[in-house]
């Protein structure tokens, strides 16, 4: 992950307050990822397979 994009995340409020070698610990695994619109990135029920931050863009959830 760029540095730039390490500073977005540290300013969201999940990361502002998080001891800086905890954070760098997460940033060492992370990485960044573009997905298209209408993706759907995890269902009720199921275990997600990441942590998804959302920097840019929205989501949307539907009940059923």
């Amino acid at each position: 992950m760029r540095d730039d994009e390490k500073s977005n995340l540290r300013r969201l409020p999940l990361f502002r307050e998080m001891m800086t070698p905890t954070f760098d610990s997460l940033m060492q695994i992370a990485y960044a990822q573009s997905f298209p619109a209408q993706l759907e990135l995890i269902r009720q029920d199921e275990y997600a397979d990441f942590l998804h931050v959302i920097i840019e863009g929205s989501v949307e959830l539907h009940a059923s």
